[in-house]
């Protein structure tokens, strides 16, 4: 049963395929719309534009684990490779909507914050091509 009401946010996950990445902490989706502009003299001193290209990135930022079903370990075996993968944001719960994509691993970096504290990592993948979205069934 899709999800109602306002959505909390631990239901929001990224997906590698189809697995989640392991303890994530936040997941970002985001698009851009790139414009061009259309200015001229007749335009009566306002700017106008018209769309041009879109590009998209999921990211986001886990808890460092060896021991998880999708890790920081994955995610170096990608970059460090250059292969692109299956990308998914969104929820997993059926007729809740996901957006996806085929999405090049752009940024990985790991941090170890000082003594007693948990270590952490995050990830940027920017979109080839244009995302969908689906009915999670």
């Amino acid at each position: 049963m899709a999800t109602t009401g306002i959505v909390n946010s631990r239901l929001l996950v990224i997906q590698v395929g189809t697995v989640t990445i392991s303890c994530l902490t936040d997941a970002t989706f985001s698009i851009t719309r790139n414009t061009r502009d259309t200015t001229c003299k007749d335009s009566g001193g306002w700017s106008n534009v018209l769309a041009a290209s879109a590009s998209w990135e999921m990211s986001g930022s886990a808890l460092f684990s060896f021991d998880g079903t999708y890790t920081y370990d994955d995610l170096y075996a990608l970059i460090t490779t250059g292969a692109s993968a299956t990308v998914k944001w969104g929820s997993t719960v059926t007729g809740d909507t996901v957006y996806s994509g085929t999405g090049l691993l752009t940024s990985l970096e790991a941090t170890s914050p000082g003594t007693d504290e948990n270590a952490t990592y995050s990830f940027t993948f920017m979109g080839v091509g244009a995302p969908t979205s689906a009915t999670v069934s």
